[in-house]
């Protein structure tokens, strides 16, 4: 596996592009656009920054319950990565194919930026109508391509009705596409070789190895660790429910992550239920933790603290959303 200084001393190949990518269910999908000198130049100067941030950075090895801090690195190869078996499709198979669907899949979002130059060019037209997922630059050269990825989506502002002007003495209407740019990079990626500064990447960019689903067993057993009391079943009822869907365990992943999880007592999961004005039986049975599956996105919320009341309406709100909770 690749180590850090080899990471800062990787080259970037003259041949650049700019890839889009976006998801639909969990295949990944991205198609190109050229660069001129300027962007090409500004794009090479944030991508040799995010190497020289993984030299300074200290290298940590991939752990999905892990939290990441803001001076460590995760280094690993893609298969070091937690995911799904491929899913078995209905028709006949030889045994040889049986064996193939036992290997671990390779994701689709590396084969598309490995190849970027095979890769569709993008239109105005899917500019304005794609929610993309993630942008990336990527360099080539005789040894192939590095990839610098960030978890944006770069048309963010071009919503339906909205009327881009350009500032000037006389505004101007914009009629092409405006791409914004974040000022640094998430993961960096070299064939199957990964860099990533930003710990959630992962799990979201490979969505079609459905890690964070995957990551799920992984985070259960960092939970059971805390100073929570579990019944008997709780936790398969809470894997069931995040293995379901990717949005739950990207909350789970979150919770794990959560400075105060390792001292949280029952105790103190009743204390804050009684501030909510929630009857805390719904959680809590013979003083452990004991949920039905749909009740875990409300525990959830519970051990991870996300509501507040207003300072003015004193209404009780989840702390991601400011919606009001009836």
């Amino acid at each position: 596996m690749r180590t850090a200084e080899e990471w800062v001393q990787r080259s970037l190949g003259r041949t650049s592009a700019l890839v889009l990518g976006w998801r639909r269910g969990t295949r990944v999908h991205a198609g190109r656009l050229n660069l001129d000198r300027a962007m090409d130049r500004e794009l090479r100067r944030r991508a040799q920054a995010a190497l020289t941030e993984i030299g300074v950075r200290t290298s940590r090895a991939y752990d999905p319950a892990a939290q990441l801090e803001d001076d460590e690195v995760f280094l690993l190869a893609a298969d070091e990565l937690p995911h799904r078996p491929a899913r078995r499709r209905a028709s006949k198979r030889t045994a040889a194919d049986e064996d193939e669907e036992e290997q671990p899949e390779t994701s689709e979002l590396i084969g598309l930026l490995n190849a970027p130059g095979t890769l569709d060019p993008i239109s105005p037209d899917t500019v304005r109508g794609q929610a993309f997922l993630f942008y990336a630059a990527v360099f080539t050269d005789r040894h192939g391509s590095v990839a610098f990825l960030k978890r944006h989506n770069p048309g963010v502002v071009l919503k339906t009705g909205r009327v881009l002007g350009l500032f000037g003495d006389v505004i101007t209407h914009i009629e092409e596409p405006v791409l914004v740019f974040e000022p640094d990079f998430d993961l960096v990626i070299e064939g199957t070789e990964l860099a990533a500064l930003k710990p959630n990447a992962l799990p979201r960019l490979f969505a079609d190895l459905e890690v964070a689903a995957a990551a799920v067993p992984a985070h259960l057993a960092e939970l059971g660790k805390s100073g929570l009391k579990f019944a008997g079943t709780t936790l398969d009822v809470i894997a069931a429910a995040c293995s379901k869907r990717r949005l739950l365990a990207g909350r789970l992943q979150s919770l794990i992550q959560a400075k105060h999880l390792p001292t949280l007592t029952v105790e103190m999961v009743q204390a804050y239920l009684d501030g909510l004005d929630e009857n805390p039986g719904r959680f809590i049975v013979d003083g452990e933790i004991d949920v039905s599956e749909e009740d875990v996105p409300k525990l959830l919320d519970v051990l991870d603290q996300r509501h507040y009341r207003g300072g003015y309406d004193d209404l009780l709100r989840r702390a991601d959303r400011n919606s009001v909770i009836s």
